[in-house]
């Protein structure tokens, strides 16, 4: 039997479901605008495939290609942008690279397509002294060996020297050449891989201490794909031994994506037979990785893709991929632990509409505070399959829960493909985009660390974990909870349901409020033939202004295995004594309200530690470490927030 119960706590609701108490925050927050994208590209015929770095200095700086290779610059925070045209093409050529310098040198390079006198493919380097205002004419990357190829990564040091890997025409050999005076004249090439069997996938990481780290994935024949390493600690004088990073015999490990957080580790994330995603990390600038972990548990993905990695400066890791279960949407996961474990996946996309193509390409980055952005192309709520927009969503608490999914693009006569989102240290979100249809643009726009709109509501799913037997049925209390105290009519589904499952909803239409919260009944049917694992799905709440999703962390478990129950976490401890009281703060946009939780009755189910109910496990369990929540606005009250030095 689901029973609730809603009493306005201070600055808390409080929802007591079957002896599970879920504590919403009730924060007083003042409706904005959207920024206006500005668009980078007009002014010199379109572009697309942009790349954006910020400088030290705050500097936004901005390169594309189209019908040539562009660079705009912005020193006012977005504000305005100079554009710069590096040099015309006849034909675009396949990407551009950016790289800066510590003296604010800006660095291009960019791949073209091969041709008759470069069957593999060559590239193209030019520089700029003065801020990109001018740049010096393009000139080929033509190593003394003659060896060139379209798969080139480049790196800048931070004294400006310009370091160049490459994969060879026969794709079977890496190579790398370092330039001291601005990419006129390059070293000996030195080796850093040979071998006969075919590679791919080429991506280069730059420490801050200049260390470069390589990645590749081997290809030894249809089903056997590694994930290989190698690193330079002395600016590519020499080159470590390679690494199998992913040593997973008889699998295919590909697609390694690289990123070096600010304490100095290495992570990378890699596909896994295109179904899984894994991790693995280096302490030691790349000497040794961790062994590899899953990011995407023992969920059951058709497919997975786009994976990127980010990292706060406690060294707290995000993931982000597009996952096909019933549709593409895009997934997040957490690690606390320096990716020995991972969160449960979390939707943050839009629920997927029939005939779409549903949501994917994400980004994702985190600033000095821990405030989780991700950014994400998706059609959902398009006019036609391929109508995308560019939305994003923020988590303040370690992506336990995402702000609604904000349109930042919001085109009704033109598609958008995601590039990048950088942030500054106050949570400024950078966010780079460009249209699909001819012409194609370069779109810019900057967001600040809270953005609410007209109608935000929060979907409340209780419980959020559970674990059902085959052929069983589950009830949920859902409730949809205004954020800015504005009634909307609420239509509420299932998306990414288990195969042949159903969800019902009584009722199916509820109304955002506050006293008291409308509920509806969600049961949730399984066929008795589904394979036993885990299937997280979404709850959603769609009004005229707002979707807001909530992830259920399904598992089936086989038949005869025990009622549904709450799923329980590992290690969570013993409920606290009847009548015991703990604290613990609950932080608001501009307050702090320290609250008083009394214990639940003995006997009674305790509360799952997942997906938003941390603060109450933190409270009731005093010796498990209490959230930060959320952390971002805590370390923004710190006006010393300053870069660690050195970057």
């Amino acid at each position: 039997m689901l029973c609730l119960k809603g009493v306005f706590c201070a600055a808390l609701w409080c929802l007591a479901v079957a002896g599970l108490t879920v504590f919403i925050p009730a924060i007083p927050i003042s409706a904005q605008a959207l920024p206006t994208p500005i668009n980078l590209s007009s002014a010199v015929g379109g572009g697309s495939n942009p790349v954006m770095v910020i400088d030290a200095n705050g500097g936004i700086n901005v390169a594309w290609f189209g019908s040539g290779v562009f660079f705009a610059r912005s020193t006012d925070g977005g504000a305005t942008f100079s554009t710069t045209t590096v040099v015309p093409l006849s034909a675009p050529p396949l990407s551009v690279q950016l790289g800066l310098d510590a003296a604010g040198n800006i660095e291009l390079l960019w791949p073209t397509s091969p041709d008759d006198t470069h069957p593999g493919g060559h590239a193209f380097l030019s520089r700029s002294t003065d801020g990109g205002m001018t740049f010096s004419a393009a000139a080929e990357f033509v190593p003394p060996t003659g060896v060139t190829s379209s798969a080139t990564q480049l790196v800048v040091e931070t004294d400006g020297a310009v370091g160049v890997v490459w994969q060879d025409e026969p794709r079977a050999n890496l190579f790398f050449a370092r330039s001291t005076d601005g990419g006129a004249n390059f070293s000996t090439p030195l080796t850093v891989w040979s071998e006969s069997q075919d590679l791919s996938d080429l991506h280069v990481a730059r420490g801050a201490d200049n260390q470069i780290y390589a990645f590749w994935t081997h290809i030894t024949n249809s089903v056997q794909c590694d994930v290989l390493a190698s690193r330079s600690v002395d600016g590519g004088t020499t080159f470590s031994a390679v690494t199998n990073v992913s040593a997973m015999s008889g699998n295919c490990s590909a697609s390694p994506k690289p990123f070096v957080d600010l304490k100095g580790g290495v992570e990378v994330a890699w596909l896994v037979n295109n179904q899984s995603v894994w991790f693995a990390r280096s302490g030691d600038q790349g000497g040794s990785f961790s062994a590899p972990s899953t990011v995407t548990g023992n969920v059951a993905f058709f497919l997975v893709s786009d994976q990127q990695v980010s990292a706060d400066f406690e060294g707290q890791l995000d993931i982000v991929w597009t996952g096909e279960l019933a549709q593409n949407t895009v997934f997040f996961a957490h690690s606390n632990d320096a990716g020995a474990t991972w969160s449960a996946p979390k939707i943050v996309s839009l629920p997927p509409q029939a005939n779409a193509t549903g949501a994917g390409n994400p980004a994702v980055a985190e600033d000095l505070c821990g405030e989780i952005m991700v950014g994400w192309s998706d059609d959902s709520a398009g006019t036609f399959s391929g109508d995308f927009d560019i939305y994003l969503g923020r988590s303040g608490n370690e992506g336990r829960r995402f702000t609604n999914p904000l349109n930042v693009s919001n085109t009704a006569a033109d598609a958008e493909v995601i590039s990048q989102i950088a942030v500054d240290s106050q949570g400024m979100a950078s966010i780079l985009w460009s249209t699909i249809s001819f012409p194609s643009n370069v779109f810019f726009s900057r967001f600040p660390a809270i953005l609410a709109r007209p109608g935000d509501f929060d979907t409340i799913v209780a419980p959020d974990n559970v674990t059902v037997a085959q052929g069983a049925s589950q009830q949920f209390l859902v409730a949809p909870v205004p954020l800015l105290g504005t009634s909307e009519t609420v239509n509420l589904s299932c998306s990414d349901l288990p195969p042949g499952s159903t969800c019902t909803f009584t009722p199916a239409t509820v109304v955002t409020q506050v006293l008291p919260p409308q509920t509806s009944l969600l049961t949730l049917t399984i066929p008795a033939g589904l394979t036993p694992g885990a299937y997280p799905f979404g709850v959603n709440g769609v009004s005229t202004t707002t979707t807001s999703t909530q992830t259920v962390e399904l598992t089936v478990a086989a038949q005869g295995g025990g009622m549904a129950r709450p799923a329980r976490a590992p290690g969570m401890g013993t409920p606290a004594a009847r009548g015991e009281e703990t604290e613990f703060a609950a932080r608001g946009v501009n307050e702090t309200t320290a609250l008083r939780l009394q214990a639940p009755l003995e006997g009674s189910t305790p509360p799952a530690c997942s997906s938003g109910n941390e603060r109450l496990c933190g409270a009731l369990f005093p010796g498990r470490p209490r959230p930060r929540w959320p952390t971002a606005r805590r370390c923004r009250g710190n006006q010393d927030l300053t870069l660690p030095s050195g970057l």
